[in-house]
């Protein structure tokens, strides 16, 4: 796919140049294509290129030249280059604020991605007011129901949780969950992330029954999607028997962990670090029996 893009924008632009929409569409899809193979470079060098024709073509402040800044912000993010990108996420928002007004999706977006580089740099206390106030507007401009209101709670649940708040945290990803359910159903993939994270939340709080039904929940979600055998599956097996074991269940925690060693095994090996693990779990739960 890659190549095909590059002799896909190298034909537009030698039969159309730099400055037009089909080169420079061709281009984005070429630079998105090296950043999701992990080709910053090539990718920074792509972006800028869309940056410099969206620009001379539509004006700074048009949407096509913001996205492009925008991706290109995204990069500079990947690559540890924090003030680049917080300086370029900082201009697309309050031109979005300007023209679009707070409670538009782009706004919203270039909001949000503040929050991430602030996230990026630790400062927690910065990415909850930012969320907290971009929540506020996806939910008046978007509603409840809409992906970017969800992500937007995952992320604010994710800092409280850093924040060591649990109470704030369980009740926004229970809301989460019933929201991401009511949309694309309750074994859905979507739903896979928030309840993994209100069963951390609910053991952080020393809830473990509350975290052991959600982990059982899942635990079918995922026989279901991946299979048995797979690494995450076999993951929530190991947490179900941490929680059984801090419950002073520890035939049930045994059961459980040798259900997941057998599968472990038979998938990847008794040398794989994933089976490694179950065995020393295994060996500390019967030990304690």
């Amino acid at each position: 796919a890659k190549e095909m893009l590059l002799r896909a924008s190298k034909a537009y632009e030698e039969i159309f140049g730099l400055h037009d929409n089909k080169t420079l569409d061709a281009l984005e899809y070429l630079g998105t294509t090296y950043r999701q193979t992990g080709k910053l470079q090539e990718a920074e060098s792509t972006y800028n290129r869309v940056l410099e024709g969206r620009t001379a073509l539509s004006g700074p402040d048009h949407p096509t030249t913001l996205v492009a800044m925008n991706r290109l912000g995204g990069v500079y993010k990947c690559q540890g280059r924090l003030n680049e990108a917080e300086e370029i996420a900082r201009k697309v928002w309050k031109v979005f604020d300007k023209t679009e007004g707070p409670e538009h999706i782009s706004t919203i977006r270039a909001f949000v991605s503040l929050g991430n580089i602030a996230l990026r740099r630790n400062d927690i206390t910065k990415a909850a007011n930012i969320y907290a106030a971009a929540l506020d507007h996806c939910k008046v401009a978007l509603g409840p129901d809409h992906s970017s209101t969800q992500t937007v709670s995952s992320n604010l649940a994710l800092v409280r949780i850093r924040q060591e708040r649990y109470p704030e945290a369980e009740t926004m990803l229970i809301e989460l969950v019933q929201q991401v359910e009511v949309c694309y159903g309750p074994k859905s993939v979507r739903v896979l992330a928030p309840r993994v994270n209100l069963a951390n939340v609910y053991t952080r709080q020393k809830k473990y029954a509350e975290a052991q039904e959600t982990l059982y929940t899942l635990l079918e979600i995922y026989k279901e999607t991946y299979g048995e055998d797979h690494t995450k599956t076999v993951n929530i097996m190991q947490q179900l028997a941490w929680n059984m074991e801090k419950q002073g269940n520890l035939a049930d925690a045994g059961e459980m962990l040798q259900n997941a060693l057998v599968l472990a095994v038979g998938a990847r090996g008794n040398q794989d670090q994933v089976s490694i693990d179950i065995m020393i779990a295994l060996a500390n739960v019967l030990n304690q029996q």
